[in-house]
Parts: C-alpha cells; structure tokens; sequence
C-alpha cells in the first residue's frame, strides 16, 4: 500500500481517529454478526486501530484498511462506511452474506486501491461511479447477484495500475 500499517501496539500505540472510531461503530450496528467476529469493535476498548480486521496508517492515524473476508456478516453496505470515503485504501468485505445494492457513492473514496465484495449476494447494477476510483489495481464483484450492464468503466480501463478485475 505504501504507507505505515498498524493493527495496534503497545507503547507508541497509534491512536484511532474519533470520527472515523464512529464510522466503524455505525457499520457495525447496520450488521449481523452472529459470530462475534467483530467484538472487540466497541466496548472497553476505545482505539479502533487496535479492532479486529482493522488496519491504521501509523503517520496519520487514519483507518485505512477493512479486512472482514469470510467473516458471515449479513445486512447492507452501511452508508456509515462513506464516512471513512477520505482514508480508505483497501476494503475486503469477501465471502460474506451482504446483500443490497452497492452503494453508488462507492465512487467517492478517492484513495481505494483494492476493492473485493465478491461471493456476498449483492444486486442491482453495476454501480456507474466505479469508473471514479481512479487509483484501484484490484477489483473483484464476482459472485454476486449483480445484473445488468456493466457501465463503461473508463477510469478503470485507462489505470496502468489495474491489475485485477473481475466482475462476472
């Protein structure tokens, strides 16, 4: 990614940004998590660098990883999530049981790199802002339920970057 990632540390511990902690906590709420897998987001602990599938960059505090692949999460793709539109560099929410649309507003985090929302059961179209990620390498919708066309997608067909898509 190119920048400081930390999980949490002791010591020098990078400090999670307040507004971005209550991003995270709204998109918890709009899920099911009948596994607890995202437990330690919450409760006595404060410091969201230090959550479970959560990844901080070390400099700036700011959240900028969401790796929540495989982890049985049922509901929609929160709008809570586009609070953190200004950070994110990589979002996995693979193999999970989201449904719903996807967010049209998708288009808004000008930072994404990497984008896997494959095996869930989202519908709808394909979203037309997708060609706004101007920075992704990596994309993956497959295994979905997506219909329709698949929009021009010129911001992505013109990346050099992109070294991965798959959409089927």
């Amino acid at each position: 990614m190119g920048c400081g990632v930390v999980s949490g540390s002791q010591g020098g511990e990078v400090r999670c940004i307040e507004r971005e902690r209550l991003a995270l906590l709204n998109f918890k709420q709009g899920l099911i998590d009948r596994n607890d897998n995202l437990s330690s987001w919450g409760g006595q602990e404060h410091n969201c660098c230090t959550w479970k599938g959560v990844s901080c960059n070390e400099n700036t505090s700011h959240v900028i990883g969401l790796q929540l692949p495989g982890y049985q999460l049922r509901g929609n793709i929160s709008p809570a999530l586009f609070d953190l539109s200004t950070s994110l560099v990589s979002v996995d929410l693979s193999d999970n049981q989201l449904d719903g649309l996807i967010p049209d507003a998708l288009g808004s985090f000008s930072f994404l790199e990497y984008l896997d929302l494959s095996g869930n059961r989202l519908e709808g179209g394909f979203p037309e802002s997708l060609s706004d990620l101007s920075r992704l390498y990596f994309l993956d919708l497959s295994h979905n339920q997506l219909t329709g066309l698949v929009p021009e997608l010129r911001g992505l067909i013109s990346l050099r970057e992109l070294l991965y898509i798959t959409i089927s």
